[in-house]
């Protein structure tokens, strides 16, 4: 290589760095851009509501909502459905990786509403169940 090649090379090999450095000094800390996601930052978007169900009380459960059935009232391992309206929608067992197709739901399960329509469930049973997203309303 001649003299002036290394010079032009080195020249181009420092401004990117000093590109990077700078892109990289962009992103505030803590912040939805920054690449690296705090736990903090996490709790604070992932909230659980935890909730008393009560023996045939409607829930209605919005598209996107998350629920896990936390314990039943009996102690069973299961919290039976009366009714489970889901229009157009689905109810996703995240667990066990597929969609609902019992009217029970398992304690410890993660379940997801679908995209579509709400989710209007009935219980059987009483129990506690955690939401996340948008809470059921009563």
């Amino acid at each position: 290589m001649t003299y002036l090649t290394r010079i032009f090379a080195v020249a181009i090999l420092a401004a990117a760095a000093v590109a990077g450095l700078a892109l990289a000094k962009t992103q505030v800390p803590g912040s939805e851009g920054d690449p690296i996601v705090t736990k903090s930052y996490v709790d604070m978007q992932a909230v659980w509501e935890t909730r008393t169900v009560a023996q045939n009380t409607f829930y209605k459960l919005a598209p996107g909502c998350e629920m896990v059935v936390a314990k039943t009232e009996d102690g069973l391992d299961e919290l039976s459905l009366k009714d489970a309206n889901l229009g157009e929608c689905s109810l996703l067992d995240l667990t066990a990786g597929e969609r609902l197709d019992r009217m029970v739901l398992a304690v410890g399960h993660h379940y997801l509403v679908g995209p579509g329509n709400e989710a209007r469930l009935t219980f059987n049973g009483g129990g506690t169940v955690m939401t996340k997203g948008l809470a059921p309303e009563e």
